[in-house]
């Protein structure tokens, strides 16, 4: 019998996950012969070793496959905030949502005179407060009639602490917002779309609501940063692409889409007409957040444009987390130095000229070359010649570049499978065990998890 529990794994780059754990190994037996991927050949004439590296290994097969999100984790943003005015009892002055929120990622917390603050929703964001109060706007809205006195009972008494409090007399904005009871908490992003909708509290709705809100706090935090490794499959051909192979311009802008979202199809010919008018600087990558066999993407009379320069998909949603994309359609611009230039969530025919205003302006403004771009650039440079090396068959030299490569951009953890590839190829057993080992702590979500995992435990009981 087969025993499971779940374990809980946290990292400073990673929102806290649970994994599933079985006794005598998740992955089953994977013995030489049946496990494919060029491994068995590197090992056939090698003697057993002790592997000194194991431990963090056994660690990683010990438990399971990460749990996968669905691609219903990442929901359409279609939802803008309404133009109603509601009051602020405690000023008198009448506000829009938009103008409360001052363009921050924002909670916003229903409630009624009967249902007070009490609950645990409200405990439980107000634990939640303690951690991210700075990143967001915390709003209270009182539904239903309330004097102002009442309202600061109601503040003095309430675990969260309210940036603003409105009063929502006529239900307008709990209309607006789509809200069937109350107490309710609503997650907007930077761009007013709404991202969740919660009702009440159960403890199993605990890690989703801080998914939710470590998303709209790192999509804030993107731009001027230096963008994040990522390994995706290629849309028809499963082909895997980096980060590294896919920036090859001046800006590169990344689509993120789910196949079913109409929203997302409009956003895309926006993309697609504005890559087209600038080909020389710009390209355009689209990434889906659900499974695709082949393009979607409509050419030709009934679509406009060419198509996008790649069609990928994020299997795992390793895309989605590292990024924090808190719903589609999600367009990310980075620049030729590797550099978020620009992220923005949603879409609506009054935003369109939003995003492709925004993207005139990075393209028309392009700016001198810096020393980033040229250190990007020599990376990349370094990286190619290693990737050519090992077409060569010159494995020696391979890693001695991709090491260089690894030196010089850490964060590039898409290298570490690459190095392990190359260390199997001149019979290096343990240091390929420690740099896959590394790419799967570095990307639990990874698209190739399970054929990684599948060479570390061949390579690991050939070497016992």
């Amino acid at each position: 019998m087969t025993l499971h529990r779940t374990v809980k794994i946290e990292s400073n780059h990673f929102p806290a996950r649970t994994y599933n754990e079985a006794g005598g190994g998740a992955m089953g037996p994977c013995l030489p012969g049946n496990c494919g991927d060029g491994v068995v050949g590197a090992m056939s004439s090698a003697r057993p070793l002790f592997f000194a590296g194991l431990t963090l290994c056994a660690a990683i097969l010990a438990v399971g496959s990460p749990v996968r999100a669905g691609s219903s984790d990442i929901p359409v943003l279609s939802d803008r905030l309404p133009a109603l005015e509601i009051p602020c009892p405690l000023t008198g002055e009448e506000h829009q949502p938009a103008e409360v929120l001052a363009g921050k990622a924002s909670l916003l917390f229903f409630t009624d005179l009967s249902t007070g603050v009490q609950g645990g929703l409200a405990r439980f964001l107000a634990e939640l407060q303690t951690e991210y109060a700075p990143w967001l706007s915390w709003v209270g809205v009182l539904v239903g009639p309330g004097s102002a006195e009442e309202i600061r009972k109601l503040h003095s008494l309430s675990p969260l602490r309210f940036s603003e409090c409105m009063n929502d007399r006529s239900g307008s904005w709990k209309a607006a917002f789509g809200l069937k009871s109350l107490p309710a908490a609503v997650f907007v992003n930077e761009e007013g779309y709404v991202v969740r909708r919660q009702y009440g509290f159960r403890v199993e709705d605990g890690p989703e609501i801080t998914r939710d809100i470590e998303r709209l706090i790192g999509a804030g935090k993107l731009a001027g940063k230096a963008a994040h490794d990522f390994k995706l499959r290629e849309v028809g051909t499963d082909a895997e692409r980096t980060l590294a192979d896919l920036v090859d311009r001046d800006y590169t802008i990344f689509l993120s889409l789910r196949s079913d979202c109409a929203s997302c199809r409009e956003e895309l010919e926006e993309l697609k007409l504005f890559r087209d008018r600038n080909k020389a600087q710009v390209s355009l990558v689209v990434v889906y957040h659900d499974q695709v066999q082949e393009s979607p993407v409509a050419v030709g009379a009934e679509g406009v444009g060419e198509r996008p320069d790649h069609e990928m998909w994020d299997p795992g949603l390793s895309y989605a987390e590292r990024y924090s994309v808190s719903g589609v359609p999600f367009v990310l611009v980075t620049d030729r130095g590797g550099r978020v230039a620009l992220a923005r969530a949603g879409f609506s025919p009054k935003s369109a000229g939003e995003i492709t205003g925004e993207l005139d302006r990075l393209v028309g403004s392009s700016p001198a070359r810096s020393t980033d771009d040229r250190t990007f650039e020599e990376f990349c440079r370094i990286r190619q010649e290693a990737l050519a090396f090992l077409d060569d068959g010159k494995a020696g030299m391979a890693v001695l570049f991709l090491e260089r490569a690894i030196e010089m951009n850490p964060e590039f953890y898409t290298l570490q499978s690459l190095l392990a590839d190359a260390y199997l190829r001149i019979g290096k057993r343990r240091e390929a065990i420690q740099a896959y080992t590394r790419y799967l702590i570095a990307d639990p979500l990874a698209c190739d998890r399970e054929k990684i995992e599948r060479r570390i435990k061949v390579l690991a009981a050939a070497g016992q």
